[in-house]
């Protein structure tokens, strides 16, 4: 039997500062996987934009980029570039997908006061990796099509779905409607606690932009850390019945 948190018990204040101490105790280990994350994304950018960049620099000329676009066509290169392109794209999406696993997998463990090992989920994310996958997807598509009807229908089901990739990376014995049936139930009486979480995030992030890049990383990893908070304060708790021992029958 699952029972979960009441709303009194789930409040934006205790996840800041749980969100904190968190940090504090794992930050090294995170920023870490956040770079990584960066470095991965900077490829795709430096496939795209690197002959772009380079061309100006060897014509000592300033072209728009639409103009090295038509001198490519011109040239024939521009479908070589445009397939290199969507591989190192794919190979980018996955890779960040997969650190993405690796990244709940770590998270799960710090909320829950458990051993945070990098390495040790780098191996075992793969068990979860294309479950993770596939919810995602879904619940890109679920709050695209919400959108799509107006927007405010895309903010709610942004919220009440908002679990269920973390739930996918962490259960993968459940299926795809009860990864998504259990983060509706988790945030049930809770919607507007967790649109205000969501605009302190917002907040928090814009201010580690302006403190540019180093503070942008601390904040990145303290939000991180309010979403595991807020997902450990409202998963259900599951009550185990302790069987009764069976009575010892004394043979003669």
């Amino acid at each position: 039997m699952e029972t979960y948190n009441q709303p009194s018990q789930f409040s934006i204040g205790a996840v800041l500062d749980q969100a904190w101490v968190l940090t504090k105790k794992h930050f090294p280990v995170f920023l870490l996987l956040t770079i990584l994350a960066y470095i991965i994304s900077g490829i795709l950018q430096y496939a795209y934009y690197g002959p772009y960049i380079e061309m100006v620099m060897e014509s000592g000329t300033t072209i728009t980029e639409e103009e090295w676009m038509s001198m490519m066509l011109a040239d024939g290169e521009a479908w070589s570039w445009v397939a290199k392109i969507s591989l190192i794209g794919i190979f980018v999406f996955l890779a960040n997908n997969y650190l993405m696993v690796v990244g709940g997998r770590m998270l799960h463990a710090a909320v829950y006061n458990e051993r945070v090992d990098m390495s040790a989920e780098f191996k075992n994310a793969r068990h979860t990796f294309l479950f993770y996958l596939g919810t995602w997807i879904v619940y890109l598509v679920i709050v695209t099509i919400g959108s799509l009807l107006c927007i405010l229908p895309g903010i709610f089901l942004a919220v009440r779905f908002m679990f269920a990739p973390m739930i996918a990376i962490n259960h993968p014995e459940l299926t795809f409607s009860e990864a998504f049936t259990r983060s509706w139930q988790m945030t049930k009486g809770h919607f507007w606690k967790l649109i205000g979480l969501y605009l302190l995030v917002i907040l928090i992030n814009i201010l580690g932009l302006i403190c540019c890049c180093v503070g942008y990383l601390l904040t990145m990893v303290i939000t991180l850390m309010m979403y595991g908070y807020a997902y450990k304060l409202l998963y259900p708790v599951e009550e185990v019945s302790i069987p009764l021992e069976e009575p010892i029958e004394v043979t003669e």
